[in-house]
Protein backbone atom coordinates (compact mmCIF):
# COMPACT_ATOMS: atom_id res chain seq x y z
CA UNK A 1 0.00 0.00 0.00
CA UNK A 2 1.33 3.06 -0.67
CA UNK A 3 1.75 6.17 1.76
CA UNK A 4 -0.30 9.04 2.04
CA UNK A 5 -0.26 11.47 -1.09
CA UNK A 6 1.03 14.83 -1.59
CA UNK A 7 0.25 17.79 -3.18
CA UNK A 8 3.31 19.42 -4.73
CA UNK A 9 2.45 19.90 -8.54
CA UNK A 10 -0.77 21.50 -10.56
CA UNK A 11 -2.65 18.70 -12.69
CA UNK A 12 -1.50 20.73 -15.68
CA UNK A 13 2.52 20.35 -14.70
CA UNK A 14 1.75 16.56 -14.55
CA UNK A 15 -0.99 15.71 -17.24
CA UNK A 16 1.87 14.08 -19.93
CA UNK A 17 3.11 12.30 -17.01
CA UNK A 18 6.67 11.32 -17.45
CA UNK A 19 6.63 13.00 -20.80
CA UNK A 20 6.90 16.12 -18.99
CA UNK A 21 10.61 15.32 -18.57
CA UNK A 22 11.22 13.71 -21.69
CA UNK A 23 14.61 15.24 -23.15
CA UNK A 24 15.42 17.41 -20.01
CA UNK A 25 19.16 17.42 -19.75
CA UNK A 26 20.52 14.85 -17.32
CA UNK A 27 16.81 13.45 -17.20
CA UNK A 28 17.05 9.69 -17.22
CA UNK A 29 14.32 6.97 -18.92
CA UNK A 30 14.12 3.96 -16.91
CA UNK A 31 12.54 0.21 -16.80
CA UNK A 32 12.78 -2.04 -13.74
CA UNK A 33 11.89 -5.40 -14.53
CA UNK A 34 9.95 -8.08 -12.76
CA UNK A 35 12.30 -10.91 -14.14
CA UNK A 36 16.22 -10.79 -15.22
CA UNK A 37 17.57 -11.00 -18.49
CA UNK A 38 20.14 -13.46 -19.18
CA UNK A 39 22.64 -11.27 -17.82
CA UNK A 40 20.94 -11.03 -14.22
CA UNK A 41 19.62 -7.25 -14.68
CA UNK A 42 16.57 -5.91 -14.38
CA UNK A 43 17.12 -2.00 -14.52
CA UNK A 44 17.11 -1.21 -17.53
CA UNK A 45 18.66 2.90 -17.83
CA UNK A 46 19.21 5.40 -21.27
CA UNK A 47 19.55 9.09 -20.63
CA UNK A 48 16.11 11.24 -21.09
CA UNK A 49 15.39 11.88 -24.66
CA UNK A 50 15.35 8.17 -25.58
CA UNK A 51 11.91 6.43 -25.27
CA UNK A 52 10.74 3.40 -24.00
CA UNK A 53 10.32 1.82 -27.34
CA UNK A 54 14.19 1.88 -28.25
CA UNK A 55 15.09 -0.07 -24.56
CA UNK A 56 12.53 -3.40 -25.12
CA UNK A 57 13.10 -4.63 -28.56
CA UNK A 58 15.83 -7.29 -27.79
CA UNK A 59 15.38 -10.69 -26.80
CA UNK A 60 17.18 -10.45 -23.85
CA UNK A 61 14.35 -7.52 -22.60
CA UNK A 62 11.68 -9.72 -23.26
CA UNK A 63 13.28 -12.04 -20.85
CA UNK A 64 13.60 -9.33 -18.50
CA UNK A 65 9.92 -8.45 -19.19
CA UNK A 66 8.26 -11.50 -18.85
CA UNK A 67 10.31 -14.04 -18.01
CA UNK A 68 8.83 -17.72 -18.53
CA UNK A 69 6.37 -16.18 -20.77
CA UNK A 70 9.15 -14.56 -23.40
CA UNK A 71 8.65 -17.18 -26.33
CA UNK A 72 5.05 -16.66 -26.32
CA UNK A 73 5.22 -12.75 -26.65
CA UNK A 74 7.92 -13.08 -28.59
CA UNK A 75 6.02 -14.92 -31.25
CA UNK A 76 3.17 -11.86 -30.86
CA UNK A 77 5.51 -8.62 -31.30
CA UNK A 78 7.81 -9.90 -34.03
CA UNK A 79 7.22 -9.96 -37.91
CA UNK A 80 9.66 -10.53 -40.45
CA UNK A 81 9.24 -7.84 -43.13
CA UNK A 82 10.58 -6.53 -46.68
CA UNK A 83 13.82 -4.17 -46.62
CA UNK A 84 13.09 -1.91 -48.69
CA UNK A 85 15.46 0.66 -50.57
CA UNK A 86 15.44 3.80 -53.48
CA UNK A 87 15.51 2.34 -56.51
CA UNK A 88 17.10 4.32 -59.46
CA UNK A 89 13.49 6.64 -60.53
CA UNK A 90 13.91 7.77 -56.23
CA UNK A 91 11.09 5.26 -55.32
CA UNK A 92 10.84 2.77 -52.18
CA UNK A 93 11.22 -1.15 -53.73
CA UNK A 94 11.80 -4.39 -51.82
CA UNK A 95 15.45 -5.50 -51.68
CA UNK A 96 14.56 -9.34 -51.62
CA UNK A 97 16.12 -9.14 -47.87
CA UNK A 98 13.88 -9.42 -44.78
CA UNK A 99 14.13 -8.26 -41.53
CA UNK A 100 11.98 -8.37 -38.06
CA UNK A 101 9.60 -5.92 -37.11
CA UNK A 102 9.25 -5.36 -33.49
CA UNK A 103 5.79 -4.14 -32.18
CA UNK A 104 6.64 -2.01 -29.29
CA UNK A 105 3.74 -0.41 -28.78
CA UNK A 106 2.19 -4.22 -27.78
CA UNK A 107 5.57 -4.93 -26.15
CA UNK A 108 5.21 -1.94 -23.45
CA UNK A 109 1.05 -2.32 -23.47
CA UNK A 110 1.24 -6.05 -22.34
CA UNK A 111 4.34 -5.67 -20.25
CA UNK A 112 3.28 -2.12 -17.99
CA UNK A 113 0.96 -4.77 -16.11
CA UNK A 114 4.16 -6.19 -14.62
CA UNK A 115 6.89 -3.82 -14.97
CA UNK A 116 8.10 -0.33 -13.50
CA UNK A 117 8.09 2.17 -16.28
CA UNK A 118 9.41 5.75 -15.53
CA UNK A 119 11.61 8.51 -15.85
CA UNK A 120 13.44 10.68 -13.24
CA UNK A 121 15.13 14.50 -13.77
CA UNK A 122 13.99 17.71 -12.28
CA UNK A 123 10.38 19.28 -12.60
CA UNK A 124 9.20 22.96 -11.69
CA UNK A 125 12.83 22.81 -9.48
CA UNK A 126 11.77 19.64 -7.71
CA UNK A 127 13.67 16.36 -8.47
CA UNK A 128 11.39 13.68 -9.75
CA UNK A 129 10.55 10.34 -10.24
CA UNK A 130 7.56 9.76 -12.72
CA UNK A 131 6.13 6.50 -13.44
CA UNK A 132 3.83 5.00 -16.17
CA UNK A 133 1.84 3.17 -14.00
CA UNK A 134 1.23 0.88 -10.64
CA UNK A 135 1.72 -2.86 -11.62
CA UNK A 136 1.74 -5.24 -8.55
CA UNK A 137 4.57 -4.74 -6.12
CA UNK A 138 5.16 -1.59 -7.75
CA UNK A 139 6.22 0.09 -4.14
CA UNK A 140 8.71 -2.32 -3.61
CA UNK A 141 10.13 -1.97 -7.43
CA UNK A 142 10.10 1.58 -6.80
CA UNK A 143 12.35 1.27 -3.65
CA UNK A 144 15.08 -0.65 -5.31
CA UNK A 145 14.69 2.39 -8.28
CA UNK A 146 15.64 4.38 -5.52
CA UNK A 147 18.89 3.08 -5.02
CA UNK A 148 20.16 2.84 -8.35
CA UNK A 149 19.38 6.50 -8.70
CA UNK A 150 20.76 7.41 -5.53
CA UNK A 151 17.59 8.80 -3.87
CA UNK A 152 18.23 8.25 -0.05
CA UNK A 153 15.76 8.87 3.15
CA UNK A 154 16.87 12.56 3.39
CA UNK A 155 16.59 13.50 -0.49
CA UNK A 156 13.28 15.71 -0.99
CA UNK A 157 12.23 13.89 -4.16
CA UNK A 158 8.60 13.54 -5.03
CA UNK A 159 7.28 10.78 -6.77
CA UNK A 160 4.46 11.09 -9.42
CA UNK A 161 2.45 8.07 -10.80
CA UNK A 162 0.73 8.66 -14.02
CA UNK A 163 -0.64 12.12 -13.97
CA UNK A 164 -2.16 12.42 -10.57
CA UNK A 165 -0.87 10.72 -7.62
CA UNK A 166 1.95 12.12 -6.04
CA UNK A 167 3.91 11.03 -2.91
CA UNK A 168 7.45 11.58 -1.02
CA UNK A 169 10.02 9.28 -1.97
CA UNK A 170 11.56 8.92 1.66
CA UNK A 171 8.38 7.68 2.51
CA UNK A 172 8.44 4.91 0.27
CA UNK A 173 12.15 4.43 1.94
CA UNK A 174 10.93 4.54 5.94
CA UNK A 175 8.04 1.77 4.58
CA UNK A 176 10.39 -0.29 3.34
CA UNK A 177 11.54 -3.36 5.39
CA UNK A 178 14.99 -3.60 3.48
Amino acid sequence: MPPAEIQVFERGDIARGPDEIRGQVGSLAFIYTKYADPEGNRWFVRPGHVGHEQMTNTQGMLQALFGPKAGEVANQVITVGEVYATDERGYHAPTGARREVWDWRTIRLLAKRENLFGRSGTLRGRRVVMLWGDPPGWETMLVAVFGFLGVRNEDDVVVVVGDAWQFRAKDFIRASPE
